[in-house]
């Protein structure tokens, strides 16, 4: 079967969308199929570059001219959404490669379209493979309102795309819900995962000697520093806890609410905060691995079906975690018995929930093993990737 991806972002710029098309890429072609992915540049330096053609791991990505996003503010990211959509129909034209089926993945919203008319013109099946479902998600978040022309316009494309895709596809089981519940008959899960070949990694004992991370109590945040995970949380919990010097907090991210929390931390006197900006993959692994806990948050509780990509690589590699959130990710996490959730809403709890972890970390630590095989059994890419193939097979 002949597959292509399409995603504004692809490696090299590691974000969950791109983790999420690598890894389904990767297993799709081990099961004998060829899989190709168009995707965005990214960056200033590619200003200039209208197209290049690239093998990763196996994979043939396609990259078309994306208007780079220096800033996250609404006028760049349209600049940056339709300068892809636009430019990416070049594939239609120059390469006469056909497809069975192409997957659209979504967010971002705004390029969804593209996709539909590859599928189109390459005559082949579209999969509609939405993360999040927009734009309730941003009702959710309260950074829209219904009656707005942004809400309307966003509303607009996604009936559309759940019209004309022949699958629908969602990362969790309330998402799948909730769109079964807009009348939407065709839809799978294809649930979010964890790539075992993750663990494959080698330890940095440079990092865990320039941290200190075998002579602290370190808790880590990996991962967007934005909007929907209310990272204040945070930074409130770390001046709780100030006074003890063997504790620490280490946010490795990018995002739009990193330079605001850095300055926050900065007023506060945070000694005990430190930012470390965007991390590869393999540092990343080396801070779980070493950490005694990983901070998971959402910004508040009407995120009830969303399951942050970063809680299935902590429970993954057995880190545990100090989860802020309702709904299906906190089933997760309870299944995988390897730490505590809290309410975003309720700051007290979190104090005390932390301070339950801290007391107690040698009961946490003890069903690392447990959560790894979890992960393993429910949430491997390998094995989600093999659910997905089933739906492919029957269209």
């Amino acid at each position: 079967m002949k597959i292509l991806f399409y995603s504004q972002e692809f490696y090299p710029y590691e974000v969950p969308a791109t983790k999420r098309v690598y890894g389904l890429a990767q297993h799709l072609i081990k099961l004998g199929h060829e899989v190709d992915v168009v995707c965005g540049f990214y960056g200033w330096k590619n200003f200039f570059k209208f197209f290049a053609k690239k093998v990763y791991q196996g994979i043939n990505v396609y990259y078309y001219y994306a208007f780079p996003l220096y800033k996250k503010i609404n006028l760049l990211r349209v600049l940056h959404h339709f300068s892809f959509l636009f430019s990416s129909q070049l594939h239609n034209f120059r390469f006469r490669r056909k497809y069975d089926v192409v997957i659209t993945t979504t967010p971002p919203a705004l390029v969804s379209f593209g996709g539909l008319w590859i599928a189109k013109f390459k005559r082949a099946k579209l999969i509609y493979d939405v993360r999040d479902i927009w734009p309730d998600v941003a009702l959710e978040m309260n950074n829209m309102t219904k009656g707005s022309i942004m809400y309307k316009v966003f509303n607009y494309i996604a009936n559309k795309m759940y019209q004309k895709a022949d699958l629908v596809t969602a990362v969790s089981r309330l998402k799948v819900e909730k769109l079964q519940a807009k009348g939407i008959p065709k839809v799978r899960l294809i649930s979010n995962g964890f790539d075992l070949e993750f663990k494959n990694q080698e330890i940095d004992h440079e990092i865990i000697d320039k941290y200190q991370l075998d002579q602290t109590f370190t808790i880590i945040y990996t991962g967007n520093i934005g909007l929907a995970q209310g990272l204040d949380s945070l930074i409130a919990l770390a001046e709780i806890v100030k006074k003890n010097e063997l504790i620490q907090f280490l946010l490795i991210g990018e995002g739009v609410e990193k330079t605001r929390l850095e300055r926050l931390a900065a007023d506060k006197g945070l000694t005990n905060v430190k930012f470390l900006g965007k991390l590869p993959g393999a540092a990343i692994y080396t801070f779980l691995k070493s950490a005694k806990l990983s901070y998971v948050a959402l910004k508040n509780s009407n995120l009830q079906d969303s399951v942050p990509t970063k809680l299935f690589e902590a429970l993954g590699v057995g880190c545990p975690v100090l989860l802020v959130a309702s709904g299906e990710a906190c089933r997760i996490l309870d299944e995988a018995t390897l730490g505590e959730h809290v309410k975003p809403e309720d700051f007290e709890a979190l104090v005390a929930t932390f301070y339950k972890i801290y007391n107690n970390y040698e009961v946490y630590q003890s069903r690392s093993s447990h959560s790894e095989n979890y992960i393993e059994k429910h949430f491997s890419r390998k094995m989600i990737a093999k659910t997905l193939e089933k739906e492919l097979i029957k269209l």
